[in-house]
């Protein structure tokens, strides 16, 4: 049977009893009452003033009839809902209808028949609780039947609100104009009913209506009615769902991902650790970085020091100088001089003291040392070991060693060894991808060879020594033979072709 037929028994006998009386408030809650009544008489009153017709004001009246809520103490009532009979899983899809056409709250009837929906303007979200005004007079001053409630809400705003059997009837739950509210009373007694309609409110607007007073149904209001909530957004729900979803999927794989990234790293490190070409090539980029005096310009870098240091000073004679890329350690012998002499006459580029020394703790035969730098005028920037430009073993044999044999025709004596792995603590050079090997070399030639001695860029010169006598005496009987000096150092190739 349709809800409009539907007979609901009446809840309140003591006001189905009344039906043609003016309701009236208990007497202990007079004072509440009046005071209620006295905010609604100002609007009622007409005013004593009467003010200009202005734009401004017939702004705010407009403005004020489209409000559909009214405030009373910490409370808001709220008329001008949609109303729904509310069949079982029909919920859902009337509040996706109301949605999409605007509405934004909503609210269900306390046995769950009708649902009814509100428009509120975007704004600020109200915080104070919205109570339908249709379902407060339904509880409260209902007597069950056909009714129709009219009243003047303030000046500016009427409100109709029709129930059948204490249930809003749609399309009636209304605020605006008098106009307007005296069109819809008119509609709606204009509809066929099946027992006479009871008319409650103002008598201006609706002939022949009981007296009504709606202070009556805000002072029993109660608080345990249904409230207004925010209409849910299924699909925005649904949406957010799905985002968040996504995200969390995004995470997972991320983090499947990183996961997987890491192992995969972890396993290359292991096999990194493993790999002995990794070890040989961190050791190789250290000592290769370290290597300076590659090729002739090391020879004449020493050389040239050579020439600065003078063969007597202060009594003292020169007796052997040994040079390495750095710098020449001269080492002097006493004819006659003392060590004052000595410092008073000290080499131009000798910047440290000298080193003092006795020989058999005789001081009569004392030397002393004195370190000479090789300035940088005639020395080199270091570049380093280049692995790429080095020669195979097979170059530096018929290449490098073929040059010392030729210096042994010139008296010179020569030795070579094999080449090893470079750098030292490589045992096998098979699995590396890019080894290199180095040998240790010596030549001893004529002093005056030593401005025309040249070596391939793959050669280092570590050290050149020349010993010239331990005494006057014994450099003037070794004048009659030259003297020689001796170069010693290494040579690099590669290992392997690649």
């Amino acid at each position: 049977m349709a809800w409009w037929k539907r007979k609901k028994p009446a809840r309140r006998e003591e006001l189905s009893a009344k039906t043609d009386v003016v309701l009236a408030p208990p007497k202990r809650k007079a004072g509440l009452l009046k005071s209620l009544r006295s905010r609604l008489a100002q609007w009622r009153q007409p005013s004593a003033k009467k003010s200009d017709n202005s734009e401004s004001q017939a702004q705010e009246t407009a403005e004020r009839q489209t409000d559909v809520l009214f405030a009373h103490d910490e409370d808001l009532i709220a008329f001008g809902l949609s109303w729904e009979l509310l069949e079982k899983g029909q919920k859902q899809k009337f509040q996706a209808q109301a949605l999409a056409q605007g509405h934004t709250h909503h609210v269900v009837s306390i046995e769950s028949e009708q649902i009814g929906f509100l428009k509120l303007p975007k704004g600020p979200r109200e915080k104070r609780p919205i109570y339908s005004a249709a379902l407060l007079l339904s509880e409260t001053v209902s007597l069950g039947g056909d009714e129709v409630f009219v009243f003047r809400l303030d000046e500016a705003r009427f409100v109709l609100v029709a129930l059948k059997n204490s249930m809003p009837v749609p399309g009636f739950d209304l605020i605006g104009s008098a106009a307007t509210i005296t069109k819809a009373a008119n509609d709606y007694l204009s509809l066929p009913h099946k027992q006479e309609v009871r008319r409650c409110g103002d008598a201006e607007i609706l002939s022949g209506a009981e007296t009504f007073d709606f202070a009556i149904p805000l002072e029993s209001m109660d608080r345990s009615l249904p409230r207004l909530k925010t209409i849910p957004d299924v699909r925005k729900m649904l949406f957010q769902a799905a985002v968040l979803a996504g995200l969390l999927l995004t995470l997972v794989i991320g983090w499947a991902g990183w996961s997987y990234f890491e192992a995969q790293e972890e396993a290359e490190r292991l096999q990194r650790e493993s790999d002995p070409n990794v070890l040989y090539e961190q050791n190789f980029v250290n000592s290769a970085a370290s290597i300076k005096g590659l090729g002739t310009s090391g020879i004449k870098a020493m050389a040239a020091t050579l020439t600065r240091i003078p063969l007597e000073v202060g009594g003292w004679s020169l007796i052997s100088i040994a040079c390495q890329a750095t710098e020449c350690v001269a080492t002097w012998s006493r004819n006659y001089g003392n060590y004052a002499d000595f410092d008073e006459n000290l080499p131009p580029d000798v910047k440290q003291k000298p080193e003092y020394g006795f020989i058999a703790g005789d001081t009569k035969n004392t030397q002393l040392k004195t370190r000479h730098p090789v300035t940088s005028e005639s020395t080199v920037t270091a570049k380093g070991l280049k692995r790429e430009a080095l020669p195979l073993v097979a170059t530096v044999q018929s290449e490098f060693v073929s040059r010392l044999q030729d210096y042994t025709l010139i008296e010179a004596r020569v030795q070579v060894l094999p080449p090893t792995p470079f750098p030292s603590g490589v045992a096998d050079i098979g699995p590396i991808f890019k080894p290199v090997v180095s040998g240790t070399w010596s030549m001893e030639l004529p002093l005056w060879t030593i401005d025309s001695v040249t070596v391939p860029d793959y050669v280092l010169v570590e050290s050149l020594t020349l010993d010239l006598g331990s005494s006057s005496t014994s450099q003037a009987e070794s004048g009659k033979t030259p003297k020689h000096y001796k170069l010693t150092g290494k040579y690099y190739a590669k290992g392997k072709v690649f």
